[in-house]
């Protein structure tokens, strides 16, 4: 079973407002994903965004942990409840929350994460070798976070996040 976490950048003044609308909209955005990555717009984590999200608010490299910047770029956001209760909710950030997201990824380096959550993130890897898990998992996720909310803040754009199952 394959199961993503997908991030979608656009102007706060295209962002729909009501959860059928949002998912009406992400579903369409996840049929041209290939498209949406390659322009920058969307990025997406196959099944490790809980250790990525692990890994962004390890403490100290990631001052206050679960309640600081660093839960922004995978769990962090206003959550939009699915009504009846059916699908996951839906997460925004504004543009606000976006540039917050993007100075702690390029403020805070891989190497001083790791240090700080590389144990946490490998529990999930038991058995695996650990530079492997670090520079062939971890840390392209983190550079694809990194770059993705960069253009996002930079452009002054909202970031709404969904999970596929």
């Amino acid at each position: 079973m394959s199961y993503h976490m997908h991030l979608r950048a656009l102007p706060g003044s295209r962002l729909p407002r009501a959860y059928a609308h949002l998912a009406e909209f992400l579903a369409e955005a996840w049929d041209n994903y290939e498209e949406e990555a390659e322009a920058g717009i969307a990025v997406s984590i196959e099944k490790d965004f809980e250790l990525v999200d692990r890994f962004c608010t390890s403490e100290p490299a990631a001052p206050g942990g679960a309640d600081g910047p660093g839960a922004l770029p995978v769990a962090g956001g206003i959550v939009v409840e699915d009504p009846r209760d059916v699908d996951p909710p839906i997460l925004v950030l504004g543009p606000g929350e976006v540039g917050e997201a993007a100075r702690f990824l390029d403020g805070v380096s891989f190497d001083a994460l790791w240090a700080s959550g590389g144990t946490a993130v490998m529990a999930g890897f038991r058995g695996r070798d650990e530079a492997r898990v670090r520079d062939g998992v971890v840390r392209p996720l983190h550079e694809g976070l990194r770059t993705f909310y960069t253009r996002a803040a930079a452009e002054g754009h909202t970031v709404v996040k969904c999970f596929w199952f």
